[in-house]
């Protein structure tokens, strides 16, 4: 980088804002990396910094290591997590062949709470780095780099194994919201009790993963769940929540998790 942390955010803060900046307010750093595929802008990521000063004072360096499935350390950075982002977002066009890619990171404020998918382009006027790299994709590649690329609908760690309550929440999402509906992937260990201040069951909540169509388009959305409680036990039937955070999901992981099945 050409410059830390800190002093890309203070001149975003003096020349963007006209602001004098405090060197105390470190939950202000951010760095915004955008990702662009063959010329065209694929994907942004934006990482704060709450109370780290070394980073923001120190640093001119920032890792851009994607995880590598095979590898005993699993590293990674936000290079390679926005990387994996673009490849989503590439959709059917993520195939054989060589992507031109370019990134771009810079330092903005994070003041006011602003998500990468909101803050305006006007913010990237302070560039900490920026440089281009082919990436060539082959078949073994692909497979290689699947179980990362796949992992939110693939089952991890102690996450409840239900199928059949997976395909329950499949139906409810479905009605709920009338998109395909081709995946659901429980992500909770287990039901989370909400209880009233007398210590009674209310209801239980759940969280999954749900991937859908929407236009020909691939989507995987954070997708909250709850069964409620009627004196004797939680009723069979289940209840949308709400839906989180929701993003564009690759075609191939649907591919990936059948072959897994078989």
């Amino acid at each position: 980088m050409s410059n830390t942390i800190e002093e890309g955010v203070y001149d975003f803060t003096k020349n963007k804002k006209g602001e004098e900046f405090n060197e105390y307010y470190f939950a202000d750093f951010a760095i915004l990396t955008i990702v662009y595929i063959n010329g065209k802008e694929m994907a942004t990521r934006e990482k704060a910094f709450s109370g780290k000063k070394n980073m923001v004072t120190e640093w001119v360096t920032f890792s851009g290591i994607v995880k590598n499935a095979n590898g005993s350390n699993k590293t990674n950075g936000d290079i390679g997590n926005c990387l994996k982002r673009a490849i989503h977002e590439l959709g059917d066009d993520y195939k054989e062949g060589v992507l031109d890619v370019k990134v771009e990171m810079y330092a903005v404020s994070n003041a006011y709470d602003i998500t990468s998918n909101q803050r305006p382009d006007s913010d990237r006027t302070s560039l900490l780095s920026s440089g281009k790299l082919k990436v060539k994709v082959t078949k073994e590649g692909m497979k290689e780099f699947a179980p990362i690329l796949c992992y939110q609908t693939l089952k991890n760690g102690s996450s409840m194994i239900d199928p059949e309550l997976e395909k329950k929440v499949m139906v409810k999402f479905n009605s709920t919201y009338g998109f395909e509906v081709t995946d659901a992937n429980i992500t909770s260990e287990d039901w989370k009790i909400i209880k009233n201040s007398l210590g009674v069951p209310l209801r239980r909540n759940l969280s999954t993963n749900i991937t859908y169509y929407n236009s020909n388009k691939l989507y995987l959305a954070k997708y909250f769940i709850n069964q409620t409680y009627d004196g004797n036990g939680y009723q069979k039937s289940i209840n949308t929540s709400s839906v989180g955070e929701t993003r564009s999901y690759s075609p191939t992981c649907l591919v990936y998790k059948k072959e897994l099945v078989k």
